[in-house]
């Protein structure tokens, strides 16, 4: 994923409160700004969802940010995947 109008890298790990994780301490990542894919699968640079919060990982090397998303993922209950 890319996160935010400099699309700084990162890596998006999943589940019920997905986290942007990697991110470079010198990084101008902030709330609000729009993380994007970078998947094969979809197109590129399509808006996936929002930063909700930055904080400083456990490791102290890199940024992690928590991911909004602009549905309730836990109502999914389908998804299907157009190549």
């Amino acid at each position: 994923m890319r996160i935010g109008s400099q699309g700084y890298s990162a890596l998006l790990v999943g589940g019920s409160y997905p986290i942007a994780e990697s991110i470079p301490k010198t990084a101008a990542v902030a709330p609000g700004d729009v993380v994007m894919s970078v998947a094969t699968s979809v197109p590129y640079g399509m808006a996936i969802g929002t930063v909700q919060s930055v904080s400083l990982a456990s490791n102290n090397l890199f940024e992690q940010a928590k991911i909004s998303f602009p549905y309730d993922m836990s109502m999914i209950q389908a998804v299907t995947i157009v190549p």
